[in-house]
Parts: structure tokens; C-alpha cells; sequence
């Protein structure tokens, strides 16, 4: 079953622009707003995709777990816009990315942005070993 938006593409310029409501009771800053800003970034031009990405950095943690599955998108500006938000959350993001370089960075077309965002952060590259109920086992982290 399709989720309908709750808000449409303009409605999420405007509140960007406008900054109306404070951020703690902001409906961007939840789990479904960050889904759909996340879905408009593959409709979004420069402009609207950078106040995207600072919406997506100001939730912060909330935002990590579907940044990183969409870091894996066919979709090049989605997938650009959530590593550049990776980055800049930072540390609060390792352990998530860590986790995800796991899951997703067996396929050589997903690793390459996983090593970037690795690199920009100031990480080691982790290697890890997956056991056999799919858990990640980290061995160590090489530079």
C-alpha cells in the first residue's frame, strides 16, 4: 500500500523558505518527513536539494538510518545529497555507516560511496566478517 504525502513538493519549498514552525515540533523532522524529503530529492533542483540536505542534517541521528539506504539509490542527486549529509552530521552517523558499509558495500557500485564518505570523515575503512544469522562481526579497520 502507497503512502500519500503529506506535503507536496511546493508545500516543502515553503516551509523550508519560511522556517515557520520551531524545529522540535517541526513534521519534516520525523520519520515520514525525512522519507519524503528524502523521495523529493529525486525531483529537486540545486537550490531546493541543499535546503533539503540542511533539514536533513538538523535531524541529525534521525535522519541516518534512511540517509544510508539511500546511499545505495539509482537516483545520482539523492545519492550525492545523502552522503554530503553523512558527512556533516559526522560522528554521530559512524557506527550506522559502519554497519551499512557492511550490508550494502559488497557490490562494487555501492562501496566506491561508502570509501568517500569513510575518507571525508576521517575514518578507517572497516573490515568485516558476516556470520551465519547476518550479523556483522567487525574484525578491525584498515587504513
Amino acid at each position: 500500500m502507497m503512502r500519500q504525502a503529506p506535503f507536496s513538493l511546493e508545500a516543502l519549498k515553503l516551509r523550508l523558505i519560511s522556517n515557520a514552525s520551531s524545529p522540535s515540533q517541526d513534521p519534516l523532522l520525523t520519520q515520514d518527513g525525512i522519507h519524503y524529503l528524502l523521495k523529493a530529492l529525486a525531483y529537486a533542483d540545486a537550490a531546493f536539494s541543499e535546503e533539503i540536505e540542511n533539514v536533513l542534517v538538523k535531524a541529525g541521528s534521525l535522519a541516518v538510518p534512511q540517509l544510508i539506504k539511500n546511499l545505495v539509490s539509482d537516483n545520482n542527486n539523492v545519492r550525492s545529497v545523502s552522503a554530503m549529509a553523512l558527512i556533516r552530521i559526522g560522528r554521530n552517523a559512524e557506527d550506522a555507516l559502519v554497519k551499512g558499509y557492511a550490508k550494502y558495500g559488497k557490490k562494487a557500485s555501492n562501496r566506491w560511496v561508502f570509501q568517500f564518505i569513510f575518507q571525508e570523515m576521517g575514518m578507517q575503512l572497516p573490515v568485516a566478517q558476516m556470520v551465519s544469522d547476518n550479523t556483522v562481526v567487525p574484525l578491525e579497520r584498515v587504513g
